[in-house]
């Protein structure tokens, strides 16, 4: 396989191409039978004494938690190979439209039976349909099917009905034209479809009923259906700034006569808005928004808490307080729980109910109180602190050294954690020493202020500066029982559309915030030593490896990335407004200059032709 131009990665299960030339043409598939392994030293204890089946529950484990420990496994011998590709092939990925290839490496490599989970990416030509429809059935170890695609091909439905123990998971998303038939009716009485997301946005009543009409009949006909997530926005206009009106008729389900949702373990409903009953009015025309034609005389939220099971639910995302309110004292099995808006009384929900979490999300502390955050100190191992945008009082809500230290001082099981963390001039190495305390702490993410186009706040979030702070916190780790495995790092954040045209400097954060992720490194003896690498995610491969190579140089003039904006950001941190400004008007300068010259280059080349 050494002249083959695709490998199979030990990080996600897959073949991948690792050469942008093109491929030399491959040696012949040749499948070589495992030989049974012999220790060299039958004295002393081995890994052949367990048996291949023990062996390969430790695979899968290393494949979960260490990728290159089982590449290394994987030359240990013919036997463990085979044992090693299996465990790397238990997630196949489909991202293109033309992987046909792929999908005959898999069949030539003899590991289909393999794979436990099937993942298809983007809209798959015919040709990797056809193919993958004869694939399918060869997959005897298939368990769970991501189809993140609008629109799953009927053949392939098919062939899931036959398996009713696979788990669908799939979307369905329209971000603008009119609904398109098919979308949603292929999926109904479908009891392989588990999860399904559905995000949308409409100007009208109609355009909304257009989705939540066949969305009803899937979610009333699939029984086995645990997880629903629902987004139905509003439209903006052409430039995303001018917000629709509400329309006055009602478009939801309407659900009544005692119809209702199968038991959800999962509830992530972003947006949609909950019918009211009409009011009665000494003006004919007058409706409240979203309430002619609702068919029920209680409010929407009333009927989904009184006649939804929502005993099994575990995990619940939404904007709607009053929502969040009214079905808290059912949510007996809820772990997870995150209030987008958190408006209204939210300490109310966490202060009574009936379950202890395991996740919360707030955008500040005030939000919960830190009493009733502390309720839930036994179980909680996934706290997030975070105001989404950035507002005038960012800094008085960005938490404390003080409420810090309470919270990891009782707070034992925490095993990822983020903040949004102030900074003044210099780094804030007394909250970093908190952070470093944290005994059972693995991800660790921190927001820090990108401040205003003027004034960038200092000192700047860049690629060194990101190891540097990754590194402290491993030197000053203190009665850790676990390692920080994962540190992100995000300086900024693009600022909500508000109403009406943007302004010119509206654009500013979005062009100067930056994220970084720091990941240490999976084999313990280089972990030990600290040995970990350092990413910008808005950043190629390509870019990535030369900050690594650059380290905290100097400017290099003769850098072939030195005029992309987001390297200049993460190597060197935000650009102030009026340098940034400046810029770009260079550039748009020198585009015209290469335009003009262009446009003269054709003119002459057609008088030369005449």
């Amino acid at each position: 396989m050494e002249n083959c131009p695709y490998e199979m990665t030990s990080s996600h299960g897959m073949f991948s191409k690792h050469s942008r030339e093109k491929p030399a043409p491959c040696r012949p598939w040749v499948l070589v039978e495992p030989r049974v392994p012999r220790a060299v030293y039958s004295s002393r204890p081995s890994l052949t004494c367990l048996g291949d089946d023990i062996v390969a529950i430790i695979a899968d484990l290393l494949q979960h938690t260490s990728p290159s420990s089982i590449s290394s496994l994987a030359l240990v011998c013919s036997n463990y190979y085979r044992i090693a590709r299996y465990a790397q092939h238990r997630h196949l990925v489909l991202d293109n439209t033309r992987d046909t290839q792929k999908l005959e490496n898999v069949m030539k490599s003899g590991t289909p039976g393999a794979i436990r989970h099937l993942e298809v990416r983007g809209n798959a030509s015919n040709g990797v349909i056809s193919r993958l429809c004869k694939v399918i059935p060869k997959m005897t170890g298939l368990k769970d099917v991501t189809w993140s695609a609008t629109g799953i091909p009927g053949e392939v439905l098919q062939l899931l009905r036959k398996r009713p123990s696979i788990r669908l998971h799939t979307v369905a998303y329209h971000d603008h034209g009119p609904y398109g038939s098919g979308i949603l009716e292929g999926l109904q009485a479908n009891n392989n479809l588990v999860s399904i997301s559905v995000d949308f946005n409409y100007h009208s009543a109609e355009e909304c009923q257009r989705w939540t009409r066949p969305l009803k009949k899937v979610l009333l006909s699939c029984p086995n259906l645990r997880n629903l997530t629902l987004d139905s926005s509003r439209r903006r206009n052409g430039c995303g700034c001018v917000l629709y009106s509400s329309p006055s008729e009602y478009c939801g389900f309407g659900f009544s006569t005692e119809e209702r949702l199968p038991a959800l373990e999962e509830l992530h409903v972003r947006e949609y808005t909950f019918g009211v009953p009409a009011l009665e009015s000494p003006y004919p025309n007058f409706h409240l928004p979203w309430s002619q034609g609702y068919p029920l005389k209680v409010d929407e939220r009333d009927y989904w808490a009184d006649n939804f099971d929502w005993s099994r639910l575990t995990c619940l995302t939404t904007c709607d307080t009053r929502f969040a309110l009214k079905i808290m004292p059912y949510l007996t099995s809820l772990k997870e729980f995150a209030c987008i808006n958190n408006w209204g009384p939210m300490k109310t929900f966490y202060e009574q109910v009936p379950s202890s979490l395991e996740s919360i999300n707030v955008p500040h502390i005030a939000t919960i109180g830190l009493q009733n955050l502390l309720r839930h100190r036994r179980t909680l191992k996934k706290l997030t602190i975070h105001q989404e945008g950035y507002t005038s009082t960012w800094r008085e809500r960005a938490i404390d050294a003080k409420t810090l230290i309470t919270i990891r001082d009782n707070c034992p099981h925490i095993e990822e954690l983020s903040l949004n963390i102030s900074r003044d001039g210099e780094w804030p190495y007394e909250m970093l020493d908190i952070l470093a305390g944290f005994g059972s702490l693995r991800v660790l993410k921190i927001w820090f202020e990108l401040g205003n186009a003027s004034n960038p706040v200092q000192p700047y979030v860049n690629f060194s500066a990101v190891g540097s702070l990754f590194k402290y916190l491993h030197e000053h780790a203190t009665g850790r029982r676990h390692r920080l495995t994962k540190l992100e790092i995000a300086s900024g954040w693009s600022p909500a559309l508000g109403h009406g045209l943007p302004g010119g400097g509206a654009f500013w954060p979005a062009c100067n915030s930056s994220n970084f992720v720091c990941i240490l490194s999976d084999r313990d003896g280089e972990a030990e030593k600290g040995i970990f690498s350092v990413r910008c995610t808005t950043l190629s491969q390509e870019q990535n490896e030369y900050l690594k190579r650059a380290g905290d140089g100097k400017e290099d003039l003769n850098c072939q990335f030195s005029k992309n904006e987001a390297f200049r950001v993460a190597r060197y941190g935000p650009i102030p407004m009026r340098k940034w400004k400046f810029s770009h008007y260079k550039r748009t300068c020198d585009n015209l200059a290469s335009w003009r010259i262009t446009m003269v280059e054709l003119y002459q080349g057609v008088l030369k032709r005449r």
